[in-house]
């Protein structure tokens, strides 16, 4: 039953082809009619879940393809970037197929649909789900203006500077017949996409079969590959649409949150609550804390801090303290023993002199270094 409706629809197209063209002299306006032609008979055969449009499809970087005659793509699941009467732009990853729709082909309208579908197959996807096959790249042509071997021969020699990836996967010329791929291995069993296995070949029957078995590879694509919604947030991305400011008042923030700091998780409310303290760190930068509040925030913030963005300590390392390096082992050593004093800890003299050595060093560079900023600033 079906082959017999769609024989009759391939005669009928041929006619309405034919009454097109002698009567649509405009270039443009004939171009767009009879890719309407092959739309209107295409939808009367179709699945639902199979939407039939033209214009351009885009990617998650913003890339377009060239401008599609035919758009095969997902109508149940995919976003419409833009839809206007003539024109749209779909997601990548919600596209099946394209078809390429040409009045009569040559050599040169060839190379016109090879770079098409190229721009279309070289896209990457980025769907919500890993399932995406690869999108197929369709040629249908009324007639042509040269033999079907000529066309096959065309074919070949673009192939020559397409990726295998990007190629062509079937070309229909109504009136002449089909170029499809087979293995090479017995150069018997069909393949709806180029491989390294397989080489083109020629079909040749009459129109109303020629549309039937254009038909059926079409479908069998169809339905034997799958598509995936597009992660739209890929797409925001790109134009920095997720780039917002938001805010959580830190009475609300809940236990067991965290933030990342430098690629590492870190208890919210543990660095909130020393984001908090570090505020000494305004009259450190400033050049006006006291040489306890150096050693405090050494003893105490700074330890911690340390704790939260670094897994493992190197004691070998050294800190940069306002373009002076100082020993990052002695630095928490000096922190320790800080800590000791000020619990009322008794100490022996080795300890408190070489906590001494280094705080004074440290205080002494730190004031130097505003002292002649100072100095600077008021001679300029």
């Amino acid at each position: 039953m079906i082959t017999r409706a769609i024989q009759t629809a391939a005669k009928k197209m041929m006619i309405d082809f034919e009454e097109l063209t002698s009567q649509i002299k405009h270039k443009g306006e004939r171009g767009t009619s009879r890719e309407e032609l092959l739309i209107r008979y295409l939808k009367g055969y179709f699945p639902l879940k199979f939407s039939l449009g033209r214009g351009t499809i885009i990617d998650s970087r913003g890339t377009q393809s060239k401008q599609q005659d035919c758009i095969i793509y997902d109508s149940f699941n995919s976003p419409i970037l833009l839809d206007m009467e003539t024109t749209q732009m779909i997601p990548i990853e919600s596209v099946y197929a394209t078809i390429e729709v040409k009045s009569s082909l040559n050599k040169t309208e060839l190379i016109k649909c090879v770079n098409n579908i190229k721009s279309v197959r070289e896209l990457p996807k980025h769907p919500i789900y890993p399932v995406n096959s690869n999108t197929a790249g369709f040629v249908f042509a009324f007639t042509s203006d040269t033999s079907i071997e000529t066309i096959l021969g065309n074919l070949i020699d673009c192939n020559k500077e397409i990726e295998l990836e990007n190629q062509i996967s079937i070309i229909c010329i109504l009136d002449k017949g089909l170029i499809i791929h087979v293995n090479k291995a017995g150069l018997k069993d069909f393949v709806l996409l180029p491989s390294q296995d397989s080489t083109p070949v020629i079909i040749e029957n009459s129109v109303e079969m020629n549309l039937m078995l254009f038909y059926l590879f079409l479908m069998q694509y169809l339905n034997s590959e799958q598509v995936s919604s597009p992660n739209l947030f890929k797409y925001a991305d790109h134009d920095d649409v997720l780039k917002i400011n938001w805010s959580l008042p830190a009475k609300f923030v809940p236990s067991g949150s965290s933030v990342n700091i430098d690629g590492r998780l870190v208890d919210a409310n543990k660095a909130i609550d020393l984001s908090k303290r570090l505020k000494v760190m305004e009259s450190i930068q400033a050049g006006i804390a006291t040489k306890e509040q150096l050693m405090d925030f050494f003893a105490n913030e700074f330890i911690e801090a340390l704790d939260i963005t670094t897994d493992n300590k190197n004691l070998d390392d050294n800190f940069i303290f306002f373009d002076k390096k100082f020993s990052l082992a002695s630095i928490l050593a000096a922190g320790e023993i800080h800590k000791k004093i000020v619990s009322g800890m008794k100490l022996d003299e080795e300890e408190l002199s070489s906590y001494r050595l280094l705080f004074d060093n440290l205080y002494m560079h730190y004031k130097d270094c505003f002292e002649t900023y100072n100095k600077k600033g008021t001679n300029s």
